[in-house]
């Protein structure tokens, strides 16, 4: 079994449940995934991070039911039929990411994703499925106010993610994609950061480009300007992102993006009962504790090259400017979505505080 009762149990939700709830399930273990089954426990679909993305990009309510965004008649094994050769031709044959595992009456009894299989060849196919050729920029010029007073001591990048700093967390992410090219940009305790950078062994090409004054959050990016000729990650130092950056950036790719913002689900719920007016200023309803969904900017973009020509040198400028500029030009910045718990802000104390404790740092 590959999937404990209790973790199969969250991943499971009924056909009437809404997608705001199928993604609080998804979100739960990080699989991209999760079974849906009518009310007698049969599978009847499966719904990937990949269908909740399409659906959130078509503006699609996120109180409709699950029933209406997933996929239907997914492709599942009997139990008697779940041998390792069996599921290797399947996932590679249809080139599934996740495999529902059912019992004689259709019910999920299991649930198989192709990272649990020690197949090497089936590991061959998936790595190279998921390389990446791009660098990464990691800006981490900023002083970290909001960790005050951890930041008096230690530059942001440096904040301790249990036993490495944040900077390196990061770097660590993208490695099993194949990255080992890194621009890190430095201005607030610069020194200590490169002290830092030179007395560990990274097994990966890190430059530093240092600002002589703060340039904001897109500023730095002009030194790289000819240094990079293909679409590349910007992420800040303190975003930790639990997401496929593969999709990620084929999503970029395949668009046609000159920018695309990662963006992270989350809702807000009016703890009041909202006043709705007609148009003649008299009361048409009153919704109570109204929730509303929100994507915002978790602070990881992917750039094409040539986006670095709208950086003017030697001032401030920052990431939404760099936005305002290429829809300017005519050019189209898109949106990843993810869950809202695949997005882990350690750049204040309460978001700190549960990062650690959701990658089990505390």
């Amino acid at each position: 079994m590959y999937r404990s009762p209790d973790v199969l149990r969250d991943l499971t939700v009924t056909e009437t449940v809404s997608i705001r709830q199928a993604i609080e399930a998804m979100d739960e273990h990080h699989l991209g995934v999760v079974l849906v089954v009518n009310d007698s426990g049969v599978l009847t679909g499966i719904l990937t991070d990949g269908d909740l993305r399409r659906a959130i990009l078509s503006n699609t309510r996120l109180d409709g039911a699950v029933s209406s965004v997933m996929m239907r008649e997914p492709t599942a094994l009997s139990e008697n039929e779940a041998t390792e050769n069996t599921v290797l031709a399947l996932l590679e044959d249809r080139g599934l990411r996740h495999l529902p595992i059912v019992d004689n009456e259709g019910k999920p009894t299991d649930l198989i994703a192709w990272n649990d299989l020690e197949s090497a060849k089936l590991r061959e196919t998936v790595a190279t499925y998921r390389n990446l050729d791009c660098d990464v920029v990691i800006m981490a010029g900023g002083k970290g106010s909001r960790l005050d007073p951890f930041t008096r001591i230690l530059p942001k990048p440096l904040v301790p993610i249990g036993d490495k700093p944040v900077l390196e967390v990061i770097m660590d992410d993208f490695r099993p994609y194949g990255v080992d090219h890194f621009y890190v940009s430095v201005n607030h305790m610069r020194k200590m950061i490169r002290v830092y950078l030179e007395s560990v062994d990274l097994d990966s090409q890190v430059e530093l480009v240092e600002e002589d004054k703060p340039l904001g959050t897109a500023g730095a990016l002009q030194f790289i300007k000819g240094r990079v000729t293909k679409p590349f990650f910007v992420v800040n130092c303190d975003v930790l992102i639990r997401a496929d950056y593969a999709d990620i950036y084929d999503h970029h790719v395949s668009n046609g993006h000159k920018l695309t913002v990662v963006g992270s689900l989350k809702n807000h719920t009016v703890p009041y009962g909202v006043c709705e007016m007609n148009a003649d200023g008299s009361l048409a309803k009153i919704s109570e504790k109204p929730r509303y969904d929100f994507i915002v900017n978790t602070g990881m973009y992917v750039l094409s090259p040539e986006v670095l020509e709208l950086i003017p040198p030697d001032r401030e400028f920052h990431m939404t400017h760099l936005i305002e500029a290429v829809l300017e030009q005519g050019g189209s910045v898109g949106v990843f979505p993810i869950g809202e718990k695949a997005w882990l802000d350690t750049g204040q104390w309460e978001e700190y505080r549960r990062a650690l404790k959701l990658l089990g740092k505390v």
